[in-house]
């Protein structure tokens, strides 16, 4: 296997990782839901502390709409939001999340 000193990253690359067309979900246990876009993913963990969001997806409204929805469609109230937790600095990790 031939391996890189570093990615390469073209227009399309970055065109992809940014479409926010498709989303899905699922509850993995019954206190943690993973919401998917094409190249990311966050999860929702359910505490006594309220919900805790991990590593959001891409900064951008359909991203924070998506995750709001999911929260919803399995039965949590997304006002539960108390924290958001960042595993690591890359930018489709971060989301503003936003008062509706």
């Amino acid at each position: 296997m031939q391996r890189l000193n570093k990615p390469i990253i073209t227009k399309e690359t970055i065109k992809a990782m940014e479409d926010m067309s498709f989303f899905t979900h699922a509850l993995i246990f019954d206190d943690l839901l993973i919401v998917s876009q094409r190249e990311t993913n966050c999860f929702v963990l359910k505490s006594s502390d309220g919900l805790i969001v991990i590593d959001a997806i891409w900064p951008a409204k359909e991203a924070f709409d998506a995750i709001v929805e999911s929260i919803t469609d399995v039965g949590w109230d997304p006002a539960e939001i108390k924290k958001m937790i960042l595993t690591h600095g890359h930018v489709d990790h971060t989301i503003l999340l936003m008062k509706q």
